[in-house]
């Protein structure tokens, strides 16, 4: 499945600093053992899923997801997502890099 980041969670991605990722889908087709496409560059597999609301998600799960605390987690998420409430259900995406294309062997 193809995924679009913000290119310094991109970064973050490429470095291993980010090895999760959460959506706000109410429902979650994946399964451990596929393929996440970050940006058209990096291949990830997905290793584990989790469902849960957005008041769930762990000071863990946002630093794993490229967030310094929870907090700063939130605000970028609701940022992004301004519809979302602490009830609103989300999904938790932990993965692993397969392979990964510099920016400087990007598409022209």
């Amino acid at each position: 499945m193809l995924l679009f980041v913000k290119p310094d969670l991109l970064d973050a991605i490429a470095r291993g600093r980010k090895t999760l990722t959460i959506r706000p889908w109410k429902t979650c087709r994946l399964q451990p053992g596929g393929t996440l496409t970050f940006n058209w560059r990096i291949k990830a597999e997905l290793t584990a899923i989790r469902r849960c609301t957005f008041a769930d998600i762990t000071a863990a799960e946002a630093k794993a997801a490229g967030y310094a605390s929870r907090p700063a987690f939130r605000a970028a998420f609701v940022g992004l997502y301004p519809a979302v409430v602490d009830a609103s259900p989300v999904v938790v995406l932990t993965f692993v890099v397969v392979t990964n294309r510099s920016s400087h062997n990007a598409r022209a």
